[in-house]
């Protein structure tokens, strides 16, 4: 005769029960763990990040800035590059370690390619410029692939571009894509115009200033009394801030990047005394007589 154990109902549940809340107990172990880690992966990141920035420092300067390299620095910024490439892994969406990585990645691709053309030897394990660019570029992608509307990104990017003589139609395309980021930003659109004319593209650098000197009203002089601004005697300090303005850049980059010079920069002249002004002043430095 076979004996049956029957479990009573009330055990059944019970047991079910205790593995649902066993279940439920792991689960939100699992989501703590989880939502602690990305506070810590991120101020793991940061310290990295802050460590490398601090290795490379130039010690002889009271400033923060990158150290020159050479054959001892060298040593220096391998350290520092598997620091940030630590940080990047810890937190994969922080553009800003892809673009310092790029950055570090393309000084030493510049350094190597002078020391590639002098025939000097370059230190074992150090990559070759063109090693370094690719590396640079893959960077760039990344951190323009997490932030795709930064302008400065996509300006690093075409600059490395125009750096590569292959790819000057990649580094026009990405001039353009930042200029379009901040179309209003005197800064951005000086530095795209500037790009434009060491690329040899005379008539895209010509444009760009021509929207600078639209968009700028940096040199303005606007009298806080009366609200308004009018263009008094002509003053050492009105000289030096009509000089300091982004018009006057306009005027420079578009002397550069004209075939006719003094007729080609009167012609991107807001209508106003004080850019006027500042074309007298501009030209009277050129030798030209207005």
């Amino acid at each position: 005769m076979s004996t049956n154990h029957h479990i009573p109902a009330h055990d059944q549940v019970y047991q079910v029960d205790v593995r649902h809340t066993a279940l439920f107990i792991l689960v939100l172990l699992l989501m703590m763990g989880t939502m602690i880690s990305f506070p810590v992966r991120s101020l793991l990141g940061a310290w990295q990040y802050h460590e490398a920035i601090a290795l490379l420092d130039d010690p002889s300067t009271e400033y923060r800035d990158v150290s020159a390299i050479n054959q001892e620095s060298l040593h220096y910024y391998g350290i520092a590059l598997g620091i940030l490439q630590k940080a990047a892994d810890l937190k994969p969406a922080k553009s800003r370690y892809e673009k310092t990585l790029a950055d570090i990645y393309q000084r030493i691709g510049t350094w190597t390619e002078v020391m590639e053309d002098l025939q000097a030897p370059v230190p074992g394990g150090v990559l070759s410029s063109h090693a370094a660019y690719e590396r640079s570029l893959n960077h760039l992608r990344s951190a323009i692939d997490q932030e795709p509307a930064n302008a400065d990104y996509h300006l690093a990017l075409g600059k490395l571009y125009a750096a590569r003589e292959q790819t000057r139609d990649q580094a026009d395309n990405e001039l353009r894509i930042a200029a379009a980021c901040h179309p209003t930003s005197p800064g951005l659109r000086t530095a795209v115009a500037m790009q434009y004319l060491l690329l040899g593209m005379r008539d895209q650098a010509f444009a760009h200033a021509k929207i600078l000197a639209q968009i700028d009203d940096s040199y303005f002089v606007w009298d806080p009394l009366s609200g308004s601004s009018r263009l008094g005697r002509r003053t050492p300090e009105l000289v030096a801030h009509l000089s300091r303005s982004y018009l006057m850049q306009a005027f420079e980059i578009a002397w550069r990047a004209s075939y006719e010079k003094s007729d080609d920069v009167r012609r991107i002249v807001p209508d106003n005394p004080f850019a006027l002004e500042t074309f007298r002043i501009f030209m009277e430095g050129k030798g030209v007589d207005e």
